[in-house]
């Protein structure tokens, strides 16, 4: 049976490196490139590109997407990135094709190194990032499910009241206390499953005519029998992962790009619409380690996003939010362990 394969388009050694582990540690086979236009023989078996946008500085990320998408048709491109990292990772996220924004170390905020060389031996891709996308394009992964050391227990609360919301905040406060976590590291925490919450119970509910089925100011609604909320959580120590998805599935990856695309502008304004995905979401990226969004239109919208634990706050931070994408797919149970 053949191996399923990665291609890494890149010439920045330790982005090589890297990407070699993660992607082999998660069960492919690499082959390098130095160029979209180049590629293995056998790319029936490619399940995933990683593009270093570094790879040509001077060109377009959209450009750089779409030479690679010709390349490879049909399959998901990671994007990375040093030089000017935020700026160019969301200019290639508009490319269909792109499914994942990975920023190399300490590059993901202005001005960050303007040449190749100014890298150095301290910028390369998040591994955990690349391992955890690679694993769920290889087996289908949902919710936290990859996340997390095997055995770590899932804590999954299933919502079919809006007014349940404080109970579950409260019992992951409770968890998030448990751990001893730092107060700034402990909020953060909280920040992301209420506004992932508050997507899930009052944006994501909409009638055949977009208009919102509860209102935030309503008191206690119950939910749709068939479309509860549910809100999962786990820790390992390294990762602390929030999950909360809804079955209406009304946010759409165009929205998502959107929003995303607006991180760092000082005159952004709260979005009404379908799905939420207003200010909300970027204190979320502004807030998480890694942020998965799992979209199957108008069956259901899962978001996960993950903080990363281990070192401390500013080493976190060194690591910027990576973002994946993970548009329709077969709608199946959770598998997750109710607390």
């Amino acid at each position: 049976m053949a191996v399923p394969l990665a291609v890494v388009l890149s010439r920045h050694t330790l982005t090589c490196r890297r990407a070699a582990q993660a992607f082999v540690a998660a069960g492919l086979e690499v082959v390098q490139c130095e160029s979209p236009h180049w590629g293995p023989s056998d790319r029936d078996h490619v399940r995933l590109v990683l593009l270093d946008l570094d790879l040509e500085p001077g060109t377009p990320p959209e450009r750089l997407a779409e030479s690679t998408g010709k390349t490879y048709p049909g399959v998901p491109i990671a994007a990375v990135a040093g030089l000017r990292a935020t700026e160019r990772l969301f200019a290639a996220l508009a490319h269909p094709a792109v499914a994942h924004l990975v920023p190399k170390r300490g590059t993901s905020r202005p001005p960050g190194p303007a040449t190749l060389e100014e890298l150095g031996s301290t910028a390369w891709p998040d591994e955990h990032a690349l391992y955890t996308l690679a694993r769920r394009r290889l087996v289908a992964a949902e919710g936290l499910s990859g996340f997390f050391l095997s055995g770590t227990p899932i804590h999954t609360h299933v919502l079919r009241r809006t007014g349940e919301r404080w109970a579950v905040l409260s019992a992951l406060e409770g968890f998030v206390g448990s751990l001893e976590l730092p107060r700034d590291r402990a909020s953060r925490v909280q920040l992301v499953a209420d506004e992932l919450l508050m997507n899930g119970l009052f944006d994501a509910p909409r009638d055949a005519s977009g208009e919102p089925l509860h209102r935030a100011q309503e008191p206690d609604v119950a939910l749709a029998a068939e479309r509860p909320v549910t809100l999962s959580y786990a820790c390992d120590g390294q990762t602390l992962g929030v999950a909360v998805r809804d079955g209406f599935g009304t946010l759409t990856r165009e929205r998502v790009v959107e929003r995303l695309s607006r991180v760092g502008d000082p005159d952004l304004a709260p979005a009404e619409g379908p799905g939420g995905a207003g200010l909300g979401l970027l204190m979320v990226h502004a807030s998480a380690s890694q942020l998965v969004f799992r979209l199957v239109p108008g069956h259901l919208t899962e978001v996960v996003a993950t903080l990363r634990l281990g070192g401390n706050a500013r080493e976190a931070l060194l690591f910027g939010t990576s973002v994946h994408l993970e548009v329709a797919g077969p709608v199946t149970p959770s598998t997750d362990t109710a607390a």
